[in-house]
């Protein structure tokens, strides 16, 4: 079976996000889930996915979720249709 979602990786619209977050909120998402602080812009993404947003990061061991990101400002234009198998 598969999943559709829809993913942005517009290195503009990550950064602005990610200064709408604020550095310590995302430390603060990072510590709770346990992960590595992300280090490099590119490697970010935005992904919807059944009425929700989250915000995820390519690990050097997988994709993680960093946190859902619903109630900030996200693009509206320059999603990519994805299957997921």
């Amino acid at each position: 079976m598969t999943t559709i979602v829809y993913r942005h990786a517009d290195k503009f619209a990550i950064i602005k996000l990610l200064k709408e977050i604020g550095e310590h909120r995302l430390q603060r998402e990072c510590r709770l889930k346990h992960l590595p602080k992300p280090r490099r812009v590119r490697l970010f993404f935005i992904e919807a996915f059944e009425n929700r947003t989250y915000l995820k990061y390519k690990y050097h061991d997988g994709t993680k979720m960093v946190m859902p990101i619903d109630g900030f400002d996200i693009p509206e234009i320059g999603w990519t249709r994805v299957e997921i198998k």
